[in-house]
């Protein structure tokens, strides 16, 4: 459907600007998993590095994200992976790239860019949208205030409207 993206419910109250009432979003109970293949022990050398470097980045992340009540939940999992992946594959781009020049020679007597260039725009382009996904952009971070004594409009909101005690369909409600 046309139209602005849904909000998750956490981001809004902590902008403070949730608008209309809406039913509340479903909680799941418990943590965001690591998906099987993060798990895995690899095939080679390189592929055991890269995967134990996407763990150490899904640890980092995951601990961001808990800094945030309820903005984390247990089938972020998958998309907390892919994150920590391309952020991986991003650096190593990086580092490739802080070696080779911007231009190579296409073995014709001419000059083209360099194939890895592009790679590393995709990848860049990959992370930013997961970025904005998650908050984790200086753009996306403007829109949240966050308070000591917490977010009292959301906590008239809660009042008002019952708060986070009722559970949608199928899932289950976590105080």
């Amino acid at each position: 459907m046309p139209g602005r993206k849904r909000k998750p419910e956490a981001l809004g109250k902590l902008e403070g600007k949730m608008g209309r009432p809406r039913p509340p979003e479903p909680r799941f109970e418990g943590e965001p998993v690591p998906p099987g293949w993060l798990t895995e022990d690899g095939t080679d050398e390189r592929h055991k590095k890269f995967l134990a470097a996407c763990r150490q980045k899904w640890e980092e992340m995951l601990d961001i994200l808990h800094r945030v009540p309820g903005l984390s939940q247990q089938p972020d999992g998958e998309a907390l992976a892919r994150y920590a992946a391309e952020a991986v594959r991003h650096a190593e781009l990086m580092r490739f790239r802080a070696r080779t020049d911007a231009v190579v020679s296409d073995g014709e007597g001419g000059w083209e860019p360099n194939p890895f260039e592009r790679q590393l725009a995709q990848a860049s382009e990959r992370m930013l949208v997961l970025e904005r996904e998650f908050g984790f952009t200086p753009q996306s971070r403007t829109r949240l205030a966050v308070s000591p004594g917490g977010n009292t409009k959301a906590k008239k909101e809660d009042a008002m409207f019952g708060g986070d005690d009722i559970p949608m369909y199928g899932a289950t409600a976590v105080q």
